[in-house]
């Protein structure tokens, strides 16, 4: 008797830890059209397939698949921006600290206003420069 494999389960999940959104960029969820954001209450779960570390204290997560082996969507996407102060990330239960978490690209940069000073003909040759 042959039997059907079971789908792989995700070794991570997403819970929300207080209310949050699902957004498609990590701007703020207010500045969003409604199609760009779903709203998550907490203690909402759901299965991960991946997910990154990315700017402003977000997470770009991919969802996984639900208990059937299809791919789980939220709105008919995938993939989204959570708020990471507002989840847990759990590994086979366990929850995996933020501070465990990659912290590239965790704090916008600081982009100076400098002026655009273009160089003269003249300054491109140090040789003629006094």
């Amino acid at each position: 008797m042959t039997q059907t494999p079971k789908p792989a389960t995700s070794a991570y999940t997403l819970r929300a830890v207080s209310d949050t959104w699902f957004k498609q960029s990590t701007a703020q969820s207010s500045t969003l059209p409604d199609d760009q954001k779903l709203f998550i209450k907490s203690g909402f779960s759901v299965p991960l397939s991946s997910f990154q570390p990315v700017a402003n204290d977000h997470v770009k997560v991919a969802l996984g698949l639900d208990k059937q082996g299809n791919q789980l969507q939220l709105r008919g996407r995938n993939t989204w921006y959570v708020y990471y102060p507002s989840i847990q990330i759990l590994r086979n239960g366990q929850a995996v600290p933020i501070n465990s978490l990659p912290a590239t690209h965790s704090r916008p940069s600081l982009l100076l206003p400098l002026p655009f000073l273009p160089l003269l003909p003249r300054q491109l040759h140090h040789q003629d420069m006094p």
